[in-house]
């Protein structure tokens, strides 16, 4: 029986079980790995921006989804646009919220 082995065997079946998962869910069990080992820090790249981030909420969802409550932040951008509050001659968001940039560098 030279040659056979069982590890080699559930790695194969794990390589192809996550292969067959769709992207988000990838990143999910990345994440879900990466912060059972402990990590202090998180280096994201997104969309051109490259955060550090603690392993906590806001970090998963940049990490998993690419920004922190993205689908909140495109309706609040749409409705100040069509409210006359974002226009050419006023164009300046103040972001007063975490210190981390994930409302204020999407818009930007």
């Amino acid at each position: 029986m030279s040659g056979f082995s069982f590890t080699g065997i559930r790695r194969n079946l794990l390589l192809t079980w996550i292969g067959l998962l769709s992207e988000r869910r990838k990143r999910i069990l990345a994440w879900r790995l990466l912060v059972a080992t402990g990590v202090e820090l998180v280096v994201v790249e997104r969309d051109g921006f490259r955060w550090n981030l603690p392993p906590d909420l806001i970090a998963q969802s940049v990490f998993v989804d690419g920004g922190f409550q993205s689908e909140e932040l495109q309706a609040v951008t749409q409705w100040m646009r069509s409210a006359g509050v974002l226009t050419n001659s006023r164009d300046i968001v103040i972001d007063v919220g975490a210190n981390i940039g994930t409302t204020c560098l999407p818009m930007v």
